[in-house]
């Protein structure tokens, strides 16, 4: 918690209002609670731009103002957690399934911060690939995926039934061999919305 702590104190100081893109998972919703409690304490204006209704809910209880999707400009700061990293700066998120918005938050803003356990890094990517993609290309796409030498397994519910994410798509995680090659193979993919593999320069932070 003290790294989350330390990161508030500075994307907070010397502001009035903050516009923040919120990642899901656990770890963002974590550093949303800090935000919140932090800008009550110096009465500073934040407002949020959500990737998922559970970190939209987390989000308004910490006082956050709720922009939707449709309101998104520049971000100041994004906040996020992944599912797994190396040291070179490659990242797997998806696991939540909010992948695609997450990717669109990313582009709106110069400063992304993901704050992820120590566990997660590796030296060789290991977590399946997420990929959305549209459910009505759901086994014309398995079949391809499956021609280039990867396996594509259908993410379901508790009940068995595909997982829908916040998009209405379902979503494959896909076994590969070498990550950078798979994403590329597989973002050229008919009814394929977007792959879990994000190489950026965020800033990372271990928990």
């Amino acid at each position: 918690m003290e790294e989350i702590k330390n990161f508030v104190k500075q994307a907070l100081r010397g502001r009035r209002d903050i516009t923040v893109g919120l990642g899901s998972g656990s770890a963002a919703r974590m550093v949303v609670e800090e935000l919140g409690v932090q800008a009550r304490m110096g009465g500073i204006t934040i407002t949020g731009i959500p990737s998922s209704t559970q970190i939209a809910i987390a989000a308004s209880s910490a006082g956050f103002i709720m922009l939707s999707p449709s309101e998104l400009n520049r971000l100041d700061v994004v906040v996020d957690g992944a599912d797994q990293f190396t040291e070179d700066g490659m990242i797997i998120k998806g696991g939540g399934g909010a992948l695609a918005r997450e990717r669109v938050l990313w582009e709106a803003s110069n400063n992304v911060h993901v704050f992820i356990k120590k566990e997660r890094m590796v030296k060789d990517l290991s977590f399946p690939l997420p990929v959305e993609f549209l459910p009505f290309s759901m086994y014309i796409l398995k079949k391809l995926i499956e021609r280039k030498g990867m396996h594509a397994t259908l993410r379901t519910n508790e009940k068995g039934y595909p997982l829908v994410s916040e998009n209405g798509n379902f979503l494959f995680d896909v076994s590969y061999k070498d990550a950078r090659q798979a994403y590329y193979d597989l973002r050229g993919l008919p009814g394929v919305l977007d792959v879990g593999l994000f190489i950026y320069g965020a800033t990372v932070h271990l928990l």
